[in-house]
Order: structure tokens, then sequence, then C-alpha cells
């Protein structure tokens, strides 16, 4: 079991409730909807970013890109939740981004959003922002993420799938990523055996994380999930 001693603690070293601690927090500052068309015959999806603490700091942002068809709130707000505490623990700006997929590079309109979104608040350009992606929201990054290195500066990639047909351009883009990466997987996760396996033999120099016991959805592992950005490189500031 790999656990990350900060996870459960607060600044003043007492446990953290999650419930409680989010209540008056539950709603994004900011929401955008944009077209995106991707590779739909039928015409364009709505994309939806949820902004929340939009801050100019040390500390790098963060990203986060749900599972295939998820929404920015996630089962019982885990999404919202997470960005919440992100931004009251490091004052880290966080961005949320839904997932229609359809196999294109959606990372495009990301970093567009991201980019508009800090020049709005006058944080520099050359600012670099963490990727956290979950399940399908994992695979994009691994894909694509490397066109984006100049934003992209840490990727952690939780339960991707790793599918033979997926393999190619998850080499692909994974080598070409320059930044740090992390694989966290699920005890019980579908792909853990296997994903961990290929992954440890064909990147040995990235972060493998372990979650006793926690499947695809961490369904009771909530704490867990919300507390996923914690394997992020700590800037100085976050000492």
């Amino acid at each position: 079991m790999i656990v990350n001693p900060r996870l459960s603690l607060s600044a003043g070293g007492g446990i953290i409730n999650i419930d409680n601690h989010v209540d008056a927090m539950m709603q994004y500052d900011k929401i955008i909807k944009r077209k995106y068309y991707g590779r739909r015959e039928n015409g364009p999806v709505e994309i939806e970013y949820g902004f929340k603490g939009i801050h100019d700091l040390s500390s790098p942002s963060l990203f986060i890109k749900v599972g295939q068809n998820g929404s920015i709130y996630g089962y019982q707000n885990k999404y919202l939740k997470m960005a919440s505490i992100q931004s009251e623990r490091h004052e880290r700006s966080t961005i949320v981004s839904s997932n229609p997929f359809d196999g294109s590079d959606s990372l495009g309109d990301a970093a567009e959003v991201i980019r508009e979104c800090f020049a709005e608040a006058g944080i520099k350009t050359e600012k670099k922002v963490n990727y956290l992606g979950h399940s399908n929201g994992a695979l994009i990054a691994a894909f694509y993420a490397y066109k984006y290195a100049d934003l992209f500066q840490e990727l952690v990639l939780v339960n991707m799938p790793v599918k033979e047909n997926y393999w190619p351009y998850i080499v692909r883009g994974l080598e070409s990523f320059p930044g740090k990466v992390t694989f966290v997987y699920g005890e019980n996760d579908p792909s853990y055996m296997k994903a961990m396996l290929m992954l440890s033999v064909q990147f040995p120099n990235a972060t493998f994380e372990v979650i006793e016991n926690a499947d695809h959805h961490f369904t009771e592992h909530m704490e867990a999930f919300l507390n996923l950005p914690e394997y992020f490189t700590l800037d100085e500031k976050d000492d």
C-alpha cells in the first residue's frame, strides 16, 4: 500500500473531514461552455470547463480531465470537491474539463481555454500547469500531452486503461513528453496488473503508486480520490 502522509492532514496537522471541508465552497467560480467538433460528423459537442480559485501564485495550476463522457462535477461532486480542496489547501488555480471523448485531440481546445484564462487573470503565459486525468482523461494525456509540453509540466494518470490498440499511441505520446509522469492505480482496477507490468517495463523512469483495495471509480475510497493531486511534485511554496 502506498500512502502519502499528507493526504488526510490539514495544515494544522488535524484530520480533514472532506464533506465538511467543502460544504461552503460547493460551486465553481466560473463555468464556460465551448463547442467542440472533433471527429463528429453530426456537428459539434459541448465541453464544459469549471474554474475554481484563479490565483497568480508560484504554485503550478491544475487541470483535471474527467473520465469518458463525464461531467465537471462527477459522482457526489467529486471533481468540484477536489478542485475546492486544492484551491484552499495550496491556493492552486484549478480547471476541470468534461469529456465527450471521440478519440480526437481535445487538449488543443483545453490549452486555448487555459491560456485565455491566464491572460484574463494577468498570469504570465509561461506559467506551467499540472495535468490530472482519470481513466479516459488519463488516456487523452498519454496520447496528446506531448504536443502541449510548453504548457503541461507534469502528468498524474489515474487508472488509465491499457489495451493493445491503445499501446502504440501511449508509447509515442509518453516517450515524447519531457515532464514527470506518475501512474496511479487502484489495486482492484481491471487494468491494474497488466498496466503496471507493461508501463513499468516501457517507462522505467516514471513513478508508480498503488491505492490498496481501490476500484476503478474509488467507490469506497473517496478521500484517496480527492487527494490524488497530492502526488504532484511539491513546490517550495507548498513545503
